[in-house]
């Protein structure tokens, strides 16, 4: 790709972002619609004066898409703090789509031939795709960015977690650091601790340590104060809050579907910087994130996907670190499992550790 022919538009070298630079804000939801709609209220009063909102449901069982369209409908509110952000400017016209009508006619896998159902939405301030099974967060985020694709040719993509609420002006500051740097690809937020919002979890997102498979959070659990609001060397950029230019989605692709859960960013951001993409931080862009409120931080299934994923990752891109990655995993996870009092978890993890050697399936059976 030849990114010195990009749109005017998408390089504006200003510091103020340009009006006409759409942003397609998508949100995957999964049994949490209470979460959605708290961040959806204070989405729909974002600063930024140019984006739709895309939320793709994975086939929840708790008549999410109802409540989704309720909210949306005026008939109930959000019951979390930010009530703050509840200003009357509902109700909000919103439009449903089919997620294979969105696939046949992605650019990515297909002509671009619409058909009226998706043409219909483009006025849309808020798209609900059902996926009618469970894609997973790499999966559901792909439902909606290629729901995009089809819509606009130099749009930016944000891939937001249903669990978190965003700060007014959140979306104006990453499209302004986005816009500095023609070489910028994707662009991080801070973000802090939703019931602690003075402590950051990520401050962009995180630096890799290949030999051992674990990553560290920049900033995590520290104070926020102004020894983060710099730029920093990340590895990837946490996927609580990415704004991607559609550029590097036409370069690269889209999410590796197959994670399910867990290491997508860190797979796509890396696969970006080999590309020839940068990495950047808008510490500006303040969001508040629950912290895996939809599988729980400690669960079964994060135990899983995370340390097969990670295996999965390394084999793709330090194919070297393999063997000193599961040592050190083998040794450290089942004791710190053991001081949990989680003993059935150590099977689990020896499986994991098992399917990220020899596994090519997104999702097993279980956990």
């Amino acid at each position: 790709m030849d990114r010195e022919t990009q749109s005017d538009t998408s390089m504006h070298n200003s510091d103020r972002a340009h009006p006409l630079v759409k942003v397609y804000i998508v949100i995957v939801n999964w049994n949490g619609w209470k979460d959605t709609i708290e961040c959806l209220t204070a989405v729909f009063q974002n600063s930024y004066p140019n984006y739709q909102v895309i939320v793709v449901d994975n086939n929840s069982s708790d008549g999410s898409i109802e409540q989704i369209k309720n909210w949306a409908e005026g008939k109930v509110r959000s019951d979390g703090k930010y009530d703050m952000y509840e200003t009357g400017n509902r109700p909000i016209p919103y439009c449903e789509l089919d997620s294979l009508l969105v696939e046949k006619n992605s650019l990515l896998d297909a002509e671009n031939v619409l058909g009226g159902q998706l043409d219909k939405c483009i006025t849309h301030p808020l798209v609900l795709i059902q996926t009618g099974e469970n894609l997973g967060f790499a999966g559901g985020n792909n439902a909606g960015i290629r729901c995009g694709l089809n819509w606009d040719d130099n749009a930016y993509f944000w891939l937001l977690n249903n669990d978190t609420v965003i700060e007014p002006d959140a979306l104006q500051c990453l499209v302004e650091v986005a816009e500095k740097d023609k070489f910028v690809g994707i662009v991080g937020s801070k973000i802090l601790y939703f019931h602690n919002p003075g402590v950051i979890q990520a401050a962009g997102g995180g630096v890799l340590y290949p030999l051992i498979g674990r990553f560290k959070y920049i900033g995590g659990g520290k104070r926020d104060d102004d020894r983060w609001n710099r730029q920093f060397y990340i590895s990837y950029v946490m996927g609580a809050s990415m704004l991607i230019k559609r550029n590097v989605i036409k370069d690269i692709g889209l999410l590796e579907s197959k994670y399910f859960l867990g290491w997508e960013e860190t797979d796509f951001c890396t696969k970006a910087v080999r590309n020839g993409w940068k990495l950047d931080y808008a510490y500006k862009s303040r969001v508040r994130h629950k912290n895996s409120s939809t599988i729980g931080i400690n669960s079964a299934s994060s135990d899983y996907y995370g340390t097969r994923n990670s295996i999965w990752y390394l084999r793709e891109y330090y194919w070297y670190a393999v063997p000193s990655a599961i040592l050190f995993g083998v040794i450290t996870k089942p004791m710190v499992r053991l001081w949990r009092r989680q003993v059935d978890r150590i099977p689990l993890l020896l499986r994991a550790y098992w399917d990220g050697l020899f596994s090519k399936e997104g999702r097993p059976k279980c956990p």
